[in-house]
């Protein structure tokens, strides 16, 4: 079914604040960047909301009273919620839509799923993980198409109904750049244990700089304790604290600022502050942990570190980087067009996967793939390699090599950017089968899945450890039931030849100077966003893929 080329999309705003939130609001401002840049575009936007919203180039249907934002959070929210939701898909059911994107999470799915299953139905996770979130994301199988913030995000549960991922974007008109600094550290989160202030006051302290702390102090008994203990005695002593900041006095403080520093205690799956302070031309020191290594770009936009030493040790080579090139870059990358791009690749995939024609064989384009319904075995294995994280992800990208480090394999055959062709010595027997690459993200992520013949798919994720290490996450899934019952086997994927697998490439990129080649366009749900498959050189060009020297 050919799509048209401009789209008729639903977003469904939470119902407690206005879009764009005066305030507060972290979610309601996405959606507002959202709607109007999808609407600058040409597509017809109609945005459910909460009394008050007001958008240029979309059309608002507000069916939540304003008051509710009181009810967050309390004894009544999910009825509120849920309210609302109702009375979004008895609008719906009198008007037509090419797609339903949801901001609600679970409610939100429960809905699309229960009531328009007709509707294709994209949700985006804006929140951690957990495990309750995990178990309903499965039960929800392919109802309704995930989109996570972060690869960080969507690595935490693989196996997911994942669409895509999209970045965040954040309001760079109403941020400004500056290239004369103050000498003062900022950090602007709310106040929590998770957000590691205590790291930041005692970074600034070592290193005799001002700090500035805005945020809200969470509420909960052990926020409020962590204030005391280790906020409170600083303030006045080199530490200020802003309770709220908001408009031209948040701009100014971002731009002003020497560096924001960002020590998060948790895997947080994005981290808006850390964008606007780098869209204000103000460089990020944050702990390479969760999203931050997908944000920050060391050395143009900010420095990952570990722990406090690194955190003191990264103010050094503050004014090594560009305050100008800094705002560039991150405007460029988190913009509200970049965004919005980004969501129409996602809608045109979720339209796409909706027009096939599904049979009991469901294989979903990434890990986790699951064969007639049932989920495939796998084997997770990590291991840190003493090379730039850029040298690990441009050698894996040339398959052709593989046959150096990977056991039993035979020949891995290049036939275009997204296809390959495996040729492997398995249990004394010569088995051949195809594979698909359908994603892959430089120096983040390349992700695989078999077509025909023997049944596997997995997923590499590269992690910056420093300048010159990062660590190597691999998953290989695979189906151990009925005739295939035994292709763990066949194929090896036990935990002590996936380990030496990894430890043979280890081996492989630390002896060798420079990787084979490298290829470094993305590929998303199996095509290329740019260029195409060329054959091999003697000298590689970027964005190609050159053969392996002989085997020795």
């Amino acid at each position: 079914m050919e799509q048209p080329e401009r789209l008729r999309i639903a977003l469904v705003a939470p119902p407690w604040y206005s879009v764009p939130p005066l305030g507060y609001g972290g979610i309601e401002l996405v959606v507002y960047l959202l709607a109007e840049e999808l609407g600058r575009m040409g597509h017809k936007v109609l945005l459910y909301a909460s009394d008050g919203s007001r958008l240029e180039h979309a059309e608002v249907v507000a069916l939540a009273p304003a008051g509710w934002a009181r009810q967050l959070g309390g004894q009544d929210h999910r009825y509120r919620e849920a309210t609302y939701l109702a009375r979004i898909y008895d609008h719906l059911s009198g008007i037509e839509v090419d797609l339903i994107h949801d901001h609600n999470e679970a409610t939100g799915i429960l809905m699309a799923a229960a009531v328009a299953p007709e509707i294709p139905s994209v949700a985006t996770v804006h929140g951690p993980i957990t495990e309750p979130t995990a178990t309903f994301l499965r039960e929800m199988r392919r109802d309704v198409d995930l989109v996570a913030i972060s690869h960080s995000q969507r690595s935490q549960v693989e196996e997911l109904n994942w669409v895509g991922v999209v970045h965040n974007a954040v309001d760079v008109d109403s941020l400004t750049v500056s290239s004369e600094k103050d000498d003062y550290l900022l950090q602007i989160a709310r106040v929590c244990p998770e957000k590691g202030q205590h790291v930041t006051v005692e970074a600034a302290r070592r290193a005799g700089r001002p700090l500035v702390l805005a945020g809200k102090i969470e509420e909960s008994r052990q926020s409020m304790a962590y204030f005391r203990e280790h906020i409170e005695p600083w303030l006045g002593r080199g530490v200020e604290w802003k309770e709220n900041v908001q408009g031209e006095e948040k701009a100014e403080l971002l731009a002003r600022a020497y560096a924001a520093v960002f020590p998060l205690q948790w895997a947080e799956p994005f981290g808006l502050a850390m964008v606007e302070a780098m869209a204000s031309g103000t460089p990020v020191i944050a702990f390479a942990r969760g999203a931050a290594p997908e944000l920050v770009e060391p050395g143009l936009t900010g420095l990952l570190v570990q722990g406090t030493d690194g955190v003191v040790e990264a103010m050094k080579h503050v004014p090594e980087i560009d305050p100008v090139a800094c705002a560039e870059r991150a405007r460029a990358r988190f913009s509200p067009r970049a965004m919005a791009e980004g969501y129409v690749r996602v809608y045109r995939a979720a339209l796409g996967s909706r027009a096939g024609a599904f049979d009991s064989m469901t294989i979903r384009l990434g890990t986790g793939i699951k064969i007639g319904g049932e989920p495939m075995a796998s084997v997770e294995k990590t291991i840190d390699v003493n090379a730039p994280l850029s040298v690990a992800y441009s050698q894996w990208t040339q398959f052709e090599s593989f046959p150096m480090f990977m056991e039993g394999v035979e020949e891995v055959r290049q036939m275009d950017d997204s296809h390959l062709h495996w040729r492997a010595l398995i249990a004394g027997k010569e088995e051949e089968w195809d594979a698909e690459i359908t994603e892959q993200v430089p120096d983040q992520v390349i992700a695989w899945r078999s077509i025909g013949g023997l049944q596997n798919d997995g997923m590499v994720r590269f992690e910056p450890l420093g300048p010159d290490s990062c660590r190597i996450h691999l998953r290989i899934d695979y189906d151990p039931r009925g005739l295939v019952e035994t292709i763990g086997d066949k194929l090896g994927f036990t935990s002590g030849r996936v380990q030496g697998d990894l430890e043979r490439f280890r081996e492989f990129v630390e002896g060798r100077e420079a990787p084979t080649g490298a290829y470094r366009e993305e590929i998303h749900r199996g095509q290329a966003t740019t260029g195409d498959f060329e054959e091999p050189s003697q000298q590689p060009e970027r964005g190609e893929r050159p053969l392996p020297p002989d085997r020795p």
